[in-house]
């Protein structure tokens, strides 16, 4: 019984663990979209030509334009959007990074990613095409394109095993 014990170890200690990833790997992940959100913010304002008096207006678009709109009478104030967002993110990253350290075989896993990846660059693509080019038609296709995505992810397996008891995703 030892000398199988011990062959069990010694095969277990040679196998590579899988890659396992790690809180500032969310965090680096998080600074590089937001880079990749301003940036691409700040080349469409670039290349629309610039419509604020400075460089931050232009990047972070022009808050006296967007006071003048219209806003329904349940729309929270602006201030809110940026804690609520952070949170978000926050718990969205958490959450793949939970299902990244899942084994590649995991079902849903592959589909699941996929449209993490979708919905962030939709998250990306979002503040150029809405602040940057003042667009709210824009921000209507990108906000039901970001239903789209997750309607995709409640009928994605991983969800469908979420519903069930003996589910190794959940």
């Amino acid at each position: 019984m030892a000398i199988t014990t011990r062959a069990t170890q010694t095969i277990k200690s040679m196998t590579p663990k899988p890659q396992q990833w790690c809180w500032y790997h969310g965090v680096i992940f998080y600074v590089v979209v937001q880079v990749l959100t301003f940036g691409l913010s700040g080349l469409v304002s670039s290349i629309k030509g610039p419509a604020g008096k400075d460089l931050r207006e232009n990047i972070f678009g022009n808050p006296a334009y967007f006071n003048e709109l219209k806003q329904s009478i349940f729309a929270p104030p602006s201030w809110v959007f940026g804690p609520a967002w952070l949170v978000n993110n926050i718990s969205v990253i958490w959450g793949t990074w939970r299902v990244l350290n899942k084994p590649r075989d995991t079902p849903g896993r592959s589909s699941f990613l996929a449209l993490q990846g979708a919905s962030w660059l939709n998250f990306v693509a979002f503040s150029a095409a809405y602040f940057s080019l003042r667009s709210p038609i824009n921000a209507l296709v990108l906000t039901f394109m970001m239903f789209c995505i997750v309607r995709g992810h409640s009928w994605s397996p991983k969800a469908l095993c979420l519903k069930s008891k003996n589910c190794q995703f959940a």
